[in-house]
């Protein structure tokens, strides 16, 4: 029999005939003979069954906390980048339009035209040998924000005598400077040995083919376009029409 049925087994009884109280374990009552019914062993209680433990409860409500903060975080990260996206779209559109119009902004400061006869030589009875050159000096003003790389061909055109010029020249002009690009238009002696006696110089149509590289602040943008000159009318567009046909000598 084992500890727990030692300690849980009555000491004394009660004999149902007689009353008696005698020593539990004795099969007749030694007062009036009677049987004695087997003892009686308390029932144990059932045992509590274990708890279940709250640890996995815990790990899968931290589990879903975790997946759900990291999916917020993640559709932020991704209004926040579509947001970013946008406002960089609209400054490049409004960068490229502003550069775009840089070119038109320019504006003719100064002119100096001048010849160079140095090197034209004339024999009599052969005609001229070498050549001249008509120098002009144009100067450039850039009010803009942008650094814009510049290439201008000049070309004068004389209906009367029939001469095509042009030179072909590149400068820099930086954010709110100055430039002063120069045109050397050569003349050559077969030019002048074909004039008639009274050649007609008066009128000339220039002819200005302009490109342009502007530096932006997200890319450098190029454009190309076309001014023209009438000095017969004294008007133009483009670059020339800024000169009014009024201005200063550089």
């Amino acid at each position: 029999m084992s500890d727990q049925s030692v300690l849980t087994q009555p000491i004394q009884v009660v004999c149902p005939t007689c009353l008696s109280t005698i020593p539990s374990g004795i099969p007749i009552c030694p007062q009036c003979g009677a049987a004695m019914p087997p003892p009686a062993y308390p029932s144990m209680p059932p045992s509590a069954p274990p708890k279940k433990s709250r640890t996995g409860l815990m790990i899968a409500i931290l589990l879903i906390v975790v997946i759900a903060v990291g999916a917020l975080a993640y559709v932020g990260y991704v209004v926040v980048q579509n947001n970013q996206a946008q406002i960089l779209r609209a400054a490049k559109a409004t960068d490229q339009g502003e550069a775009s119009n840089a070119p038109s902004q320019l504006v003719l400061t100064c002119l100096t035209v001048r010849n160079d006869n140095s090197t034209l030589r004339y024999y009599q009875g052969s005609g001229f040998s070498g050549y001249s050159t008509i120098i002009e000096t144009v100067g450039v003003s850039n009010p803009t924000r942008f650094v814009i790389d510049v290439r201008w061909t000049l070309t004068l055109d004389f209906p009367h005598i029939g001469w095509d010029l042009s030179n072909s020249v590149p400068f820099h002009l930086s954010s709110n400077s100055v430039g002063h690009p120069t045109f050397n238009l050569q003349i050559s002696a077969a030019q002048y040995n074909s004039l008639p006696a009274h050649p007609d110089t008066s009128g000339a149509f220039g002819t200005m083919d302009e490109s342009y590289s502007v530096t932006g602040t997200y890319a450098t943008y190029n454009f190309t376009h076309q001014s023209t000159y009438d000095s017969s009318t004294n008007t133009g567009t483009g670059a020339f029409a800024s000169s009014g046909g009024n201005l200063p000598q550089c």
